[in-house]
């Protein structure tokens, strides 16, 4: 078959639904993958324009139609590769901030005040949703522009930017308060 040609013999829908297992629970994306797990589709718009998109976007857009701008596409299940659109539900960068905290997913850092930090970040996200400026964000958390800016463009709270180094199962960031100290102080003993 010429290269190319098997864009013609399917129509979009039924290419993209040939590449996804279905279950009882989730439906896995068997495609081609991105970071993090999330597949990726490849199709060719009306135009003959070549799009790239997470699959689990382009699911939703077939079952439901466009996403409004500014939105994300989350998932439920927490399982990246699912493309099952009862799986999916719409949602603010902010909120899926809050969903990951309420599911306990954030990834590691100081236990004793991740919690407040993902709240404060949600907090900044919504408000520069709505228009407001960082340095008014900025005033009303008592932080600096650029520290608010670092914040809303980096992709966990930590300590910001990442407090961690080195392979996710070695990651302890290095603040001093007392849940890091003693998990320091256990990775030491442990090893």
């Amino acid at each position: 078959m010429p290269r190319g040609s098997y864009f013609k013999t399917q129509s979009t829908p039924e290419r993209f639904w040939s590449k996804v297992q279905q279950s009882d629970g989730c439906w896995e994306w068997q495609g081609g993958k991105a970071s993090m797990r999330y597949g990726r589709f490849r199709y060719h718009t009306s135009t003959g324009e070549v799009l790239h998109v997470p699959a689990h976007r382009f699911a939703w857009t077939l079952a439901y139609g466009s996403i409004p701008d500014g939105m994300y596409v989350c998932h439920k299940c927490d399982n990246p590769p699912c493309v099952r659109p009862d799986h999916l539900f719409l949602g603010t960068p902010g909120d899926n901030v809050r969903d990951m905290v309420t599911k306990h997913r954030e990834p590691n850092g100081c236990a004793m005040t991740r919690d407040k930090r993902y709240a404060r970040r949600a907090a900044m996200i919504d408000m520069r949703q709505a228009g407001m400026s960082a340095i008014s964000i900025a005033t009303q958390f008592k932080l600096s522009r650029q520290r608010v800016h670092d914040i809303l463009t980096t992709h966990g709270p930590g300590h910001w930017p990442h407090p961690w180094m080195g392979q996710p199962s070695e990651r302890v960031c290095d603040c001093h308060s007392r849940c890091c100290v003693e998990a320091r102080r256990n990775k030491r003993q442990d090893a």
